[in-house]
């Protein structure tokens, strides 16, 4: 079973090394980072179907030399060791009961108790039967030990200069998938808590819904790290003269959550804490789904805020430079419900 589709991406390095006159050399190679989709190991693996298998290839070729030598160029080298796979697993006999590894080095791993127990019963045997005059019986092994060889191979500096070029290239690809994956699942969940909270929004989905789904669609904590993920801008920030509204005493914006409330009706949801000292009231635009405006009165510190939430993560460039006509529309007729709160207290 072969995969549909593959990514590429590709970029380019310069690599530095010492040609056989000992002088520094600099070439440019182009890197290609192929990875495609395991569907084999997913089939075989049932007991995590949640886990995605990738395959990665990375391929390095030289801008200057891109066809191959059709002899091989004599270079000066040194031996050194092979570096191959490590063995998928041991075969096991009674007479290899401890373990046949060894490292680079060459040293064997001491063997286990259960080996030097066995060893000692057979030396015994063979004592006793010496004494009585008997032959010492004869030792037959079932299995071939299996042993650790280690491989020498002539390298080249040149050589030896891609290998590392290309184990640092491979390293950096694995870098950089698990960080694209790991900004996938933050844009994934992102993108679910919205479309839940502005869900009664869509004509479609709003006569699918009870009315109690459409004033709530979150919960307070899943505000919360919605609110931890996007960017989240004061009103001050928006026009510093809007910075009047936001030292108001905490009484004015519990009355302006009423009519927020009232204003809105279905485009607005109102979540609170557990213990009821933080209150958010997030006004929703149907002709603007990258944005809301959102009133938040936190008891604990007697303080609110008036802010803007944009769509974008946090890091992801400034939120004032995706403001378009239609959250500017959104932003001032939240300004407008301000303003006639403001008006209606000086009557």
């Amino acid at each position: 079973q072969y995969t549909e589709f593959i990514l590429v991406h590709t970029k380019t390095c310069r690599v530095h090394y010492k040609d056989a006159n000992d002088q520094r050399v600099s070439d440019e190679y182009d890197v290609t980072l192929l990875v495609s989709h395991n569907t084999n190991a997913e089939d075989r693996s049932d007991e995590r179907p949640n886990v995605l298998h990738l395959n990665y290839y990375v391929i390095l070729t030289s801008t200057r030399e891109m066809y191959p030598n059709r002899i091989l160029e004599k270079k000066m080298g040194r031996f050194r060791t092979v570096s191959i796979a490590p063995s998928l697993g041991k075969r096991w006999t009674p007479y290899s009961t401890y373990a046949e590894e060894s490292d680079q080095s060459g040293s064997v791993t001491p063997p286990s108790a259960t080996a030097v127990s066995a060893a000692t019963e057979d030396e015994a045997t063979q004592a006793a039967s010496t004494a009585v005059g008997l032959p010492p019986p004869l030792k037959s092994y079932i299995g071939i030990r299996s042993e650790s060889v280690n491989y020498l191979g002539y390298y080249t500096q040149y050589e030896e200069t891609m290998q590392r070029t290309l184990e640092a290239q491979a390293e950096d690809a694995r870098s950089r998938i698990h960080h694209i994956f790991n900004q996938a699942k933050i844009h994934c969940r992102r993108d679910l808590l919205w479309q839940r909270l502005t869900a009664s929004l869509r004509e479609d989905e709003r006569q699918k819904l009870p009315r109690e789904q459409i004033l709530s669609g979150l919960s307070f904590s899943e505000l919360s790290e919605l609110l931890s993920m996007v960017s989240v801008e004061p009103l001050s920030a928006v026009d510093p003269q809007l910075l009047p509204l936001l030292s108001k005493p905490l009484q004015w914006y519990q009355g302006l959550t009423r009519v927020l409330q009232s204003k809105y009706q279905e485009r607005h949801r109102s979540l609170t804490s557990n213990d009821g000292n933080i209150q958010h009231v997030v006004v929703l635009s149907s002709t603007c789904s990258d944005a809301f405006m959102m009133l938040s009165i936190n008891l604990h510190h007697q303080k609110a805020e008036l802010c803007c939430v944009y769509k974008q993560l946090k890091g992801e460039g400034s939120s004032r430079a995706s403001i378009d006509c239609r959250i500017q529309g959104l932003i001032q007729d939240f300004v407008n419900a301000c303003c006639f709160h403001l008006w209606c207290g000086l009557l």
